[in-house]
């Protein structure tokens, strides 16, 4: 079964302290640590979204970022569970929380698509399994720093075999955020 989510893709420069939060993970014996990209998933959809929806979610968002006086920074907080549907049961990501966090209207274009938005989303840095402990060992240093570069797009992430961590994702094309103009 293939699971068709919205992502926000931090740029390249802010996932490489994500990608070594995962790998500690992964040598404190945390097996889905590679197991999901390090991408933050803002909704499960029944199908993947068109450009256009994408583009409108990258204005939206960016939207968000500067309302209320806020300078466009996305601020990747303390670290969460998220359950995600279509994952087998008792397993969920794990991850820094995004603030501010995605609302509703973002979603403006996309209503048609979505099947479940997520209320908290975080930025992924591993699968926990249904056996992993719930006590996860705190980061040696801060788990992710803010950024302001940031694209969204389509993810597909299905399991390769059944049970354990095995699992394919294809992340579809980059929708930019447009920038900050100061």
């Amino acid at each position: 079964m293939t699971l068709y989510l919205a992502v926000l893709v931090p740029h390249r420069d802010s996932r490489k302290v994500l990608r070594e939060r995962s790998a500690e993970l992964f040598a404190a014996g945390f097996w889905g640590a590679w197991s999901f990209p390090q991408v933050a998933p803002l909704a499960l959809l029944h199908s993947p979204l068109p450009a256009a929806e994408l583009g409108e979610l990258a204005r939206n968002l960016r939207a968000l970022t500067l309302a209320g006086g806020r300078d466009g920074t996305l601020h990747p907080g303390a670290e969460a569970i998220l359950p995600l549907a279509g994952l087998p049961e008792g397993a969920a990501l794990y991850g820094p929380q995004l603030d501010p966090q995605p609302r509703p209207e973002v979603f403006t274009g996309a209503a048609a698509h979505l099947k479940e938005l997520f209320p908290a989303p975080l930025v992924a840095c591993a699968v926990l399994g249904p056996e992993d402990p719930r006590e996860i060992p705190a980061a040696r240093n801060p788990p992710a720093r803010d950024f302001r570069a940031a694209a969204v797009a389509n993810l597909s992430y299905r399991p390769i075999a059944a049970g354990g961590y095995s699992y394919a994702w294809r992340i579809g094309e980059l929708h930019w955020l447009p920038k900050v103009r100061r």
